[in-house]
């Protein structure tokens, strides 16, 4: 019911009904709640507030805030939640009194990275990420702490974050942790590797100096046999002729496999074995490999230089048995102190899937040699138009002073 008056008052009838009257209009609210019960709704919801608010932050699993940055570029923190000394050790009240105190816990090591974080995000209105250690000296700990907040432009151009810290101590370690773990795995694999190769080493001297110097000793005692046997006997002539092919045959065999396991050509340097590499791939499969350098010799350690060749020789015989190519062309060239290798085909390429395959040994080796050498491994490959396999190495040695031979 509505009626309209020229006067204003306020007034409670014995019906417990509340009449506001203004100057132009006067409203009858009836309300089933006593005038007592309506001043005390508000409160009660303020309260409810509270209790949720209390819930929420018992729930998140860091310390909820808010923080605002003037035009002087000083912080303050607004808003705390209670989480506030569980994670920097101190109350909300001693950060609010003093926000100084947050930017003295960050230590000197990652303080340039906290204030470039928080600039960037002023300027350009990204969210904050920041990851950084925090020193609690009360308790003689340190923490890495994450902070996430979104930004916003308040009055007077200043900015306000509102977002979340968090303890991410402990996923810190278990990163450390794997990092050390896969550290300790290469070093393993590049001494596992190391002594293989050493092992090959004396494998093919043994090949090379004993069963070699055996066969032609062998070879030597079979010709002064055939001269004392009468020259009218063909069956013997014929399998003294067999013997001898036969002795041939074994001790080309014999070089190759002590080829195989350390070329000796590896000692002249890394362009001599490649060029040879090169050389007999070309012989023994009919493509056409060819080695484009600029310098004669690359002063290399001898680690590096047998590296390389590993890494060279697995992606030529990759490419004889997978690529389909009628042309390989190893390209050696520095830049300043890097030394780029590359081995290009005009293969049918490779599927990324199958690089990827946990049976691609073959890569895998090439890349774990790589990393084992301080370098960097790609491959470059493209559907019936070729790979190119790149590996480079940083490099203390100078290159030697010498003239192209391409």
């Amino acid at each position: 019911m509505l009626k309209e008056t020229r006067f204003a008052r306020l007034t409670q009838n014995s019906a417990n009904k509340i009449c506001i009257i203004n100057t132009d209009t006067l409203r009858f609210v009836e309300e089933n709640e006593t005038a007592h019960q309506i001043r005390l709704l508000e409160p009660q919801r303020f309260d409810a507030g509270k209790d949720r608010l209390a819930q929420f932050e018992v729930h998140l699993p860091g310390l909820l805030f808010q923080m605002r940055q003037g035009l002087q570029g000083t912080l303050d923190f607004p808003f705390l939640s209670n989480a506030c000394h569980d994670l920097l050790g101190l109350e909300p009240t001693q950060i609010y009194a003093r926000p100084s105190r947050f930017d003295a816990l960050i230590i000197d090591e990652d303080k340039a990275s906290w204030l470039d974080s928080l600039r960037i995000s002023a300027q350009q209105g990204q969210s904050l990420n920041w990851e950084g250690r925090i020193r609690i000296d009360a308790w003689q700990d340190i923490k890495w702490i994450n902070i996430r907040a979104t930004p916003q432009a308040c009055r007077g151009q200043s900015m306000q974050w509102t977002g979340l810290m968090s303890n991410i101590t402990q996923s810190k370690k278990q990163e450390e942790e794997i990092r050390q773990s896969r550290k300790q795995l290469a070093e393993l694999a590049a001494h596992v590797e190391e002594v293989r190769e050493q092992e090959r080493a004396r494998i093919g001297r043994d090949l090379h100096d004993d069963l070699g110097g055996n066969l032609t000793a062998i070879k030597m005692m079979l010709a002064q046999l055939a001269k004392r046997l009468p020259s009218d006997n063909a069956d013997c002539t014929q399998r003294i002729s067999d013997l001898d092919a036969l002795l041939d045959h074994s001790i080309e065999s014999m070089h190759r496999l002590a080829a195989d396991l350390r070329p000796g050509i590896l000692d002249a340097g890394l362009v001599a074995a490649l060029e040879w590499l090169t050389q007999e791939l070309r012989h023994q499969t009919g493509i056409d490999f060819q080695l484009a350098s600029k310098h004669t010799d690359i002063a290399l350690d001898p680690k590096l230089a047998t590296g390389l060749f590993r890494i060279a020789q697995e992606a030529c015989n990759n490419i004889c048995k997978h690529a389909k190519a009628s042309t390989v062309t190893l390209l050696l060239h520095n830049t300043q102190s890097e030394l780029l290798m590359e081995i290009i085909d005009n293969g049918c390429g490779m599927d990324p899937e199958a690089a990827r395959s946990p049976d691609s040994f073959g890569l895998r080796s090439m890349h774990e040699r790589s990393v084992a050498m301080g370098g960097t491994f790609s491959v470059a490959s493209r559907q019936e138009k070729g790979s190119i396999i790149s590996v480079c190495i940083p490099v203390l040695e100078q290159l030697e002073d010498c003239e192209p031979d391409c």
